[in-house]
C-alpha cells in the first residue's frame, strides 16, 4: 500500500551542484639553484635590501609585478631550470625558462695581451739577437743575453755613461 502523496508534507527543497574533480597535475620538476624574491615595498621596486619570499601574488587586469630571480650554484656550467605558474581556476600551466651562468674569476692568458713585444719565431741569423721578447712558437719569454760578469774595466764606460744619461 501506498502513502496518499496528497497528505504527506513536502520536504525542504535542496540545492546540489555538480562538481568536476580537477585534473591530475603532472610532476614537476624540483627548482634548485633558482629562487623567486618579491621587494616588499612596492613603492620601492629597486631596493634590493627588503625582499619577500611571498611566491602567490593577485594581480588586477593590466597589472604587473617585478619579480627578481636569485641564483645560486656551487658548481661551474650553465644550468637551465623551467619556473611554471599557474592561474587561479585555470589548469593551464605557464612556463617561464630561466637560465643562470656560474663562472670563477680567470686571466686571460694570451700572449698578445700579456707581453707588449712579442715574435711569431725566433730569427735564422744568430746576429739577430732577441732581447725582452715572448716567442710565440717556443712559448717562452726570451730575456736576451744575460751578462754573467761584468769587467771591472768597462764598468765606467762613456758609452754606458752617455745611454744612462745620468750619474749615481
Amino acid at each position: 500500500m501506498w502513502p496518499d502523496p496528497d497528505k504527506e508534507p513536502l520536504p525542504a527543497p535542496v540545492i546540489n551542484s555538480i562538481i568536476k574533480k580537477p585534473p591530475n597535475r603532472p610532476e614537476r620538476a624540483k627548482i634548485t639553484k633558482f629562487t623567486i624574491r618579491t621587494p616588499a615595498d612596492p613603492e620601492k621596486p629597486d631596493d634590493y635590501s627588503n625582499f619577500t619570499g611571498n611566491n602567490r601574488w593577485v594581480l588586477q587586469p593590466k597589472e604587473s609585478k617585478t619579480l627578481y630571480m636569485l641564483f645560486y650554484s656551487t658548481k661551474i656550467g650553465t644550468f637551465t631550470e623551467n619556473l611554471q605558474f599557474e592561474i587561479v581556476g585555470s589548469y593551464k600551466a605557464f612556463t617561464l625558462p630561466v637560465t643562470g651562468i656560474c663562472e670563477f674569476p680567470t686571466i686571460n692568458t694570451s700572449s698578445r695581451n700579456l707581453y707588449l713585444n712579442s715574435k711569431k719565431a725566433r730569427p735564422a741569423e744568430k746576429e739577430n739577437i732577441l732581447s725582452k721578447c715572448f716567442i710565440t712558437s717556443e712559448g717562452l719569454f726570451d730575456f736576451g743575453p744575460l751578462l754573467i760578469k761584468k769587467d771591472p774595466e768597462t764598468k765606467n764606460d762613456e758609452t754606458v755613461a752617455k745611454f744612462n744619461g745620468t750619474f749615481f
